[in-house]
């Protein structure tokens, strides 16, 4: 099996060849991703609420079909894979 020229290492909490949510264009727009934990993997859609600013990779997520506020790292967590921003609108 030979090397290609010129590609890149993943880590193992990278997002596939899709391009990479900009974590600055967050607020209020709906997200999906997958969640791995104890070998389980599972999907989670919600609406990103807020990101703080004492600890900037920190979002504040609202998920579809939950009554709390979840506060994750999305673009750290080792557990989130597949992150995408949805086209569906907020409020419309």
């Amino acid at each position: 099996m030979s090397k290609k020229r010129g590609s890149r290492k993943r880590s193992s909490g990278e997002l596939s060849d899709s391009l990479t949510p900009d974590p600055n264009n967050l607020l209020g727009r709906r997200i999906q991703h997958s969640w791995r934990e104890k070998g389980a993997l599972t999907k989670w859609k919600g609406t990103v609420l807020d990101r703080l600013s004492v600890n900037s990779s920190l979002f504040m997520v609202k998920y579809d079909g939950f009554d709390c506020v979840y506060g994750i790292e999305l673009f750290k967590d080792e557990r989130v894979s597949n992150l995408q921003v949805l086209t569906e609108k907020v409020g419309e």
